[in-house]
């Protein structure tokens, strides 16, 4: 399974996934310098490191990325001292607690039995955290496990975190960051924590009014869609396919 995991993440996902991480690891960065002033950071799933090297840029001097044996080393943006393997399906503990604690969109990749380990082992690593994952049907290599944002924010409920929305409206409409960070990014912090100003605004009582989907996201995968249902219509019969298009305004196009 690992090679196989390996063999589908070759150096050119690296190099997309590089260019399409940058501009955002730039900019959630300078928000979570702005909000928390962290000195310590871990990234759980930390890819190549893209975060935590504009984390350490700005100041972030401890940094700690964490991540499956799917990583090629020689992709790296961080120090091998500052990079750990581990498998993400179990518990994973430090010798001590940072002060941020992160994942984009990794928790989506792990089978849904392993959900509660891994938020167990982010909790464990910090009381300020910064979470992404897939939602339903969103889409992408290798997600086993896609949840809408509710659902995982009643994980970290259940552990003592509240949960801000406070990065979401920052990068909305920043069409340079893919779809999937704009809507999924959500801050959980430790009910022992003391709340920033500029997050505490951004509380949210009723979970489920986390769950979005981007419109740019909503648009691809609906022409995805409509796409295969004309594919689809245009096989069909005469009748049958007059009659559908009929009922269908639209389709026919």
């Amino acid at each position: 399974k690992d090679s196989a995991v390996k063999h589908a993440y070759s150096d050119g996902f690296y190099n997309d996934r590089a260019s399409r991480t940058a501009h955002f690891a730039d900019r959630i960065t300078s928000l979570l310098m702005e909000f928390f002033r962290p000195t310590s950071a871990v990234d759980l799933g930390c890819g190549v490191g893209s975060v935590l090297k504009q984390l350490h840029a700005k100041g972030c001097s401890t940094i700690l990325g964490v991540e499956g044996n799917w990583v090629d080393e020689k992709h790296l943006l961080i120090a091998p001292e500052q990079f750990q393997r581990a498998d993400l399906t179990k518990p994973f503990k430090a010798d001590r607690i940072f002060d941020l604690g992160t994942s984009f969109e990794v928790a989506e990749h792990l089978d849904l039995r392993h959900a509660d380990t891994f938020v167990d082992s982010l909790c464990g690593l910090s009381k300020q955290i910064v979470f992404s994952a897939a939602v339903e049907l969103q889409g992408g290599v290798h997600h086993i496990n896609e949840q809408w944002q509710s659902w995982w924010a009643l994980k970290f409920e259940q552990r003592g975190y509240s949960a801000f929305d406070a990065v979401r409206p920052a990068m909305w409409d920043d069409s340079s960051i893919p779809s999937w960070y704009r809507q999924n990014t959500i801050v959980y912090l430790h009910r022992s924590v003391a709340v920033p100003p500029a997050v505490a605004e951004h509380r949210v009582e009723n979970l489920s009014l986390l769950d979005r989907v981007h419109p740019e996201l909503f648009v691809q995968k609906a022409r995805l869609a409509t796409t295969g249902l004309r594919s689809m219509v245009k096989r069909l019969p005469g009748a049958a396919h007059d009659s559908l298009i009929r009922r269908i305004p639209g389709l026919g196009r």
